[in-house]
């Protein structure tokens, strides 16, 4: 019999729909081992999808990805190991917006610094010649 929603062929859209087919199944019959498998597939999806945004460190898309993992599946073990690797990337994200604004104010005071020696090495040429 041909899977009624193949995961590699998966969207967003087609995962959110398989879902509610595979637990309207499960609804109707709870020891429905298709469903049953077919949900761990797409929860398996969701799983490959958060990762790979995280691998690209594009935390609001697996933000997104996980959020639907948690609601889809919130016992998912994955969902907890999800949301400690992005609370870091988020750390990692905000300790580079500070050293970026550390380093444009000792770039602004180098300027300033160096403006005043130049203005300083004028003067003294000014009064040696």
């Amino acid at each position: 019999m041909r899977e009624p929603f193949p995961p590699d062929s998966l969207t967003e859209d087609g995962a959110r729909a398989a879902i509610d087919c595979y637990r309207k199944a499960q609804a109707l019959e709870p020891e429905n081992v298709r469903a049953r498998g077919g949900l761990r597939r797409v929860f398996g999806k969701y799983e490959q999808w958060t990762e790979a945004a995280l691998k690209d460190r594009k935390t609001k898309t697996a933000a997104a990805h996980l959020k639907n993992l948690r609601e889809s599946s919130p016992q998912a073990r994955a969902v907890e190991k999800i949301d400690r690797r992005i609370a870091e990337l988020r750390r990692l994200a905000a300790n580079a917006r500070r050293s970026a604004e550390q380093a444009r104010k000792l770039t602004a005071a180098t300027k300033k610094l160096a403006t005043g020696a130049d203005r300083l090495t004028a003067e003294a040429k000014k009064r040696a010649g």
